[in-house]
């Protein structure tokens, strides 16, 4: 088996830098390499920080209500729908991904 490859250029990695890079080298030839052994697109996106900073937001936003100012009124809880939350994160992670991907 032979494991040379012969390209003008090899991105490594597949996330945003790489798929940036692809775009940009694309422009200039048809050939190039991404090297990535996973599916295209970013960690940060599918499983990182993104969906996480979701959750976040979710888990502030039912702080608030139970820690409103004075003058509205007060929730002691919000209640919470854990199999609507995720899917709502899962939608907006396969939005996420899927703009990382059409760059």
């Amino acid at each position: 088996m032979d494991n040379n490859l012969n390209v003008d250029v090899a991105i490594i990695g597949a996330g945003s830098a790489g798929l940036t890079a692809q775009r940009e080298v694309a422009r200039q030839t048809d050939n190039y390499a991404v090297i990535d052994p996973g599916p295209l697109g970013t960690t940060c996106a599918r499983t990182g920080c993104m969906p996480s900073k979701v959750l976040i937001h979710i888990a502030d936003s039912c702080h608030q209500i139970k820690h409103a100012p004075p003058g509205l009124r007060k929730c002691d809880s919000a209640e919470v729908d854990s199999a609507e939350i995720m899917k709502y994160v899962r939608n907006l992670r396969d939005d996420f991904v899927s703009g990382v991907l059409s760059r």
